[in-house]
């Protein structure tokens, strides 16, 4: 997922939109510190995780803003919602769900308005 963050990223940067990209490959613990910084720099925080969305990074992000009392402007997530997701190769379980880099680019997008 980090390359293809990265490559959103990339993309944007053409459009003149400044990305953050932070690789958190750990939920317990998570880099407080980084967090902390993205969310007092920037518009708002996307996690994108290829996998359930609920007990992933996101939850555990949502955890700590809610027990520090310290909130993103704007937070989303993506990945799959809490259904039986099925078989089928990534790009695939990305356009049923709706987060492929696609999505996520049109989200940034939003975000910056």
């Amino acid at each position: 997922m980090v390359g293809e963050a990265l490559d959103v990223a990339a993309e944007l940067e053409k459009e003149v939109i400044d990305v953050r990209v932070i690789d958190m490959y750990t939920i317990k613990p998570f880099d407080e510190a980084a967090v902390r910084k993205a969310v007092q720099e920037t518009k708002g925080i996307i996690v994108w995780e290829d996998h359930l969305m609920s007990g992933g990074l996101a939850s555990s992000l949502a955890d700590y803003f809610v027990d520090n009392n310290f909130y993103p402007k704007q937070f989303r997530r993506f990945g799959i919602p809490q259904v039986y997701a099925g078989f089928g190769a990534g790009d695939e379980q990305q356009a049923k769900y709706g987060y492929s880099g696609k999505e996520i680019a049109a989200c940034i997008r939003e975000m910056m308005c």
